[in-house]
Order: C-alpha cells, then sequence, then structure tokens
C-alpha cells in the first residue's frame, strides 16, 4: 500500500486484490471470511493493474474500455507500485503515451487510448484461471499468437503492450501478452517493488 512516494512514468500501479469491485461483491455474499481465501486459492495478489503516466494520471483498461484517469491520493493509496529496473524505461514509456496522445488529438488512430475492454480474453483467462485451480488438464492454451486482439485490453494487457511499444519485454513465459496477468506482471524480473 502507499505511503510517500514520488512516482514516475511508467510506474505500474497494482491494485490488491481485497480493493477490487469484484472482491467487494464477493465478500458481500460470501462474507469476508470466505473471500480472504481467494487470493491465495487462485495465487493472484493483484487483480488489477494501471500504468502511472505523469501529473497524477494513469493509463487503465476498466470495463467501459481505455481510458486516462485521475485518482484521489485516498484511491493512490490503495495501490502497489512496481518500477522497471531500467531508468530509460520510463522515457521510452513516455514516449509512447505521447504518441498517442498526439494522434488521438490529431483524430488519427491509436494504439491504446480509446480502445474496448477485450472481454473474451477476460473470459478465457477466468476459465483458465479455474481450470488451473480445479487441477483439470489446460482447458485453454495461453500460447503466444492464440486468440490475440491487439486492439482492445485487458488492464495488465494494456501495461504489458505499452512496455513492450517501448522496447521493453515484461513476459516471464511464453504466454501471449494477450494472458499476461497483474500477478505474471510481478513475476516479472525487469521490475522491482517500490511500495
Amino acid at each position: 500500500m502507499m505511503t510517500k512516494i514520488e512516482l514516475k512514468v511508467g510506474d505500474i500501479l497494482l491494485l490488491p486484490t481485497k480493493y477490487t469491485e469484484v472482491y467487494s461483491m464477493i465478500a458481500g455474499v460470501l462474507g469476508a471470511n470466505v473471500t480472504e481465501l481467494i487470493p491465495k486459492l487462485i495465487d493472484n495478489p493483484y487483480l488489477h493493474a494501471e500504468l502511472y503516466i505523469g501529473n497524477g494520471y494513469s493509463i487503465a483498461a476498466w470495463l467501459n474500455g481505455v481510458h486516462v484517469v485521475k485518482y484521489p491520493l485516498s484511491t493512490l493509496m490503495k495501490f502497489d507500485i512496481y518500477r522497471h529496473k531500467d531508468d530509460k524505461a520510463s522515457e521510452a514509456v513516455k514516449k509512447v503515451i505521447l504518441e498517442d496522445f498526439e494522434a488521438y488529438l490529431q483524430k488519427k488512430p491509436t494504439r491504446f487510448l480509446n480502445k474496448t475492454y477485450d472481454f473474451k480474453t477476460l473470459f478465457y483467462n477466468t476459465i483458465a484461471e479455474l481450470a488451473d485451480l480445479l487441477k483439470l488438464e489446460k482447458v485453454v492454451e495461453r500460447k503466444a499468437n492464440t486468440m490475440d486482439t491487439p486492439d482492445s485490453f485487458i488492464c495488465s494487457e494494456l501495461v504489458a503492450r505499452i512496455y513492450n511499444a517501448a522496447g521493453y519485454d515484461l513476459q516471464t513465459n511464453d504466454t501471449s501478452l494477450e494472458w499476461i496477468s497483474p500477478s505474471d506482471l510481478i513475476k516479472s524480473p525487469l521490475l522491482y517493488k517500490v511500495l
């Protein structure tokens, strides 16, 4: 959880599972004791990822698409912060974001801004997570080029694709960028936890 830190462009903001709306809904139905088991069972301490882009703003893929958001400090304090080990990554990410803003302002196609949420990938990721949890054989292959939809995003995919466009690959295995989860991001040896 964030206390006092100077955020840098390219910092990855990860929302712990207990702070997500889905977790809150489940807790309301099943109770806090049951929902505390969920992150342990599915090995996902985080269920949402965003990318800090400067001046208090982040770029995020929510259910209503990819947007730039600014949170009050009370909300920002709920996120854990991960940073790339290469100091040059911040400038490279900033360049990609600025190019996208410029395209948006010129009414040209963008790579990330105003793109749709990838419900298909969310659905298949959920099926794959449940299959793993239940120790079933691989129901969905998470390999590269399987069901790739690079014009719509889930939250962690958006972060990984922006880094990829900046020349930094955050993948930790042969999983497609399409399939990368917030918890996969923290496994990247290129990132370290700031807070």
